[in-house]
């Protein structure tokens, strides 16, 4: 992806899409960038276009929308699926159920070989990220069934870790507001330069 020209600094164009890309006048959070989006259930251009002489938009109004969740997962998760149908047989962990440590291991070592900058599992064939999807899919089904084995280990106390260090990180980035690093991305990893 490119750098937008402006690094860091106040661009007119926010929009662009760009590495580095921030709007005027606008609250810039280091880890989720400019732009927050609040979902109003009731703003979508579904909720706005239900017939009052239609029960079935009336009903459906309290159902999961399940047309949130992208079609792409759906794809990965399957794809990833058939080669563990093909491996161990279709549906297998429904059956016999799923260790919960041995699902976090797999998804820990997908997400770390992608953000390694490995895309490609060597042994399928297939993204990484697709067959960490299956990993946690097999969780929740699993979870959902009631035959997750859980083997996790004792409690330890994450969240209210993140929620005690917060105003440490909010006060990092309040020193150094001022401050314009530029931040490095797979992009700039040596075997991607021209």
């Amino acid at each position: 992806m490119s750098e937008c020209k402006t690094a860091g600094r106040d661009c007119a164009a926010h929009d662009c899409g760009l590495v580095g890309c921030r709007a005027p006048d606008e609250t810039f959070d280091p880890v989720l960038g400019p732009h927050t989006v609040v979902l109003n259930i009731d703003e979508t251009p579904r909720a706005a276009e239900a017939k009052d002489t239609n029960p079935k938009d009336m009903i459906a109004g309290d159902k999961v929308p399940l047309g949130l969740c992208p079609d792409t997962l759906i794809v990965a998760v399957a794809a990833a699926f058939i080669e563990g149908g093909a491996k161990y047989g279709l549906a297998n962990y429904k059956v016999s159920g799923a260790r919960a440590s041995v699902y976090h291991d797999a998804l820990k070592r997908h997400i770390a070989s992608w953000h390694g900058g490995e895309d490609i599992d060597p042994d399928s064939g297939l993204p990484h990220l697709w067959k960490a999807a299956a990993c946690i899919a097999i969780l929740i089904d699993c979870g959902e069934i009631g035959n997750l084995k859980d083997d996790r280990p004792p409690r330890t106390p994450v969240s209210e870790m993140l929620s005690r260090l917060s105003p440490s990180v909010k006060a990092i980035i309040e020193k150094h507001k001022d401050r314009r690093p530029r931040h490095y991305t797979i992009a700039d990893s040596p075997e991607a330069r021209p």
